[in-house]
């Protein structure tokens, strides 16, 4: 019987006796090689899954299955899980749930980035259009703040190497200390 519940992928089976109206585990046995530290008891929960459905879903960590044998006697077999196995998918239904019925904000989401995506480029490419119509209108007029520094570097550059270089460093330095 060990060697049949290990190679059918079972943790345990248990025979449950009814006695006084409660049922008692009264055997339990293991796949050879698995210790059992203490034992699954399911006895309180016996009646509500014969009345039932015959599987149980415990919060103690035991996914199994029931059949009774006579009116006294019922056998569950079943494997262990961890204890918040149940209810950790149970979160997650409940996720899955919420997010089908926020499927509409979700869509209205998509479509707000799209559009604040579409404007900000637009307001980028706006802004670039402007700056250099400013920027060429600057270059056409001779006092533009935009061309002033060109003009003094490019003298300066002309002016290396000849005798104005002296002049030109003087003048660069007279408009920064007014400035």
């Amino acid at each position: 019987m060990r060697a049949g519940l290990r190679a059918a992928g079972l943790d345990f089976m248990q025979l449950y006796e009814k006695t006084d109206g409660k049922w008692k585990l009264n055997e339990e046995v293991r796949p050879s090689g698995v210790l059992a530290v203490t034992p699954m008891d399911l006895s309180d929960q016996i009646d509500a899954e014969l009345a039932a459905d015959h599987l149980f879903l415990s919060d103690r960590g035991a996914l199994a299955g029931a059949a009774s044998i006579d009116a006294r006697h019922t056998l569950v077999a079943g494997m262990v899980l961890p204890r918040d196995y149940f209810s950790a998918i149970e979160r997650v239904r409940h996720g899955i749930s919420f997010y089908r019925r926020f499927g509409v904000i979700r869509d209205v989401s998509r479509t707000y980035v799209l559009l604040l995506v579409t404007v900000l480029f637009l307001l980028l490419v706006g802004g670039a259009a402007w700056a250099s119509a400013a920027l060429a209108k600057g270059s056409r007029d001779h006092c533009s703040v935009w061309k002033r520094p060109w003009r003094v570097w490019r003298r300066a550059i002309c002016a290396v190497g000849s005798s104005r270089a002296v002049r030109v460093r003087s003048a660069l330095w007279a408009r920064r200390s007014t400035s």
